[in-house]
């Protein structure tokens, strides 16, 4: 019993990711407008599209690399290929549906299970895997605390020196 419990537990969850996706997607796309959408790209300039696809697909290949170095971290002589792909199917997914460890973990549970990775390697890799989204969250924070301080301060109910205390701990793990 175990056994069978074992084997169709991953499909269920993968199952139920998918139906959460798509529950999710459906109801992103019920509130667009084609027509505004439309509209709103025949209106924005030919060179402004051509640079936003090729920032897109900087950041695509940024984080494919990212996730075989990942993987080639806990296995270095692992192939590119199915990390690569996983990574453009993972990180999307995980961004749109939201809870990216969970989702893209999923993800990535289904696709290195797969490929005969054990559940603590594949756990590793979605600790790594959220990383560097924590990491700029932190930096981006410190950032804006030195360059609002006076706002952080205050919507945090804390004075303008302990809130720059905060920004400098949260700068110096980044350096």
């Amino acid at each position: 019993m175990k056994t069978r419990l074992g084997k169709l537990l991953p499909a269920l969850a993968s199952f139920a990711i998918i139906v959460i996706a798509a529950i999710v997607l459906w109801r992103k796309l019920a509130a667009v407008n084609a027509t505004e959408v439309l509209a709103g790209f025949a209106a924005t300039p030919g060179s402004a599209l051509v640079l936003a696809g090729l920032f897109t697909a900087g950041m695509l290949t940024s984080i494919a690399i990212y996730e075989v170095q990942m993987l080639r971290y806990l296995r270095p002589h692992t192939g590119w290929p199915r990390p690569f792909l996983t990574a453009l199917i993972a990180y999307p997914v995980g961004h749109a549906v939201g809870l990216g460890a969970f989702s893209g973990g999923a993800i990535r549970y289904r696709i290195y299970t797969a490929a005969g990775f054990s559940a603590a390697d594949i756990g590793k890799l979605i600790v790594l895997s959220v990383m560097p989204y924590s990491s700029g969250l932190g930096l981006l924070a410190a950032v804006f605390i030195f360059v609002e301080t006076t706002e952080t301060a205050a919507a945090l109910h804390l004075s303008e020196s302990i809130v720059t205390l905060i920004g400098a701990a949260l700068l110096a793990m980044h350096v």
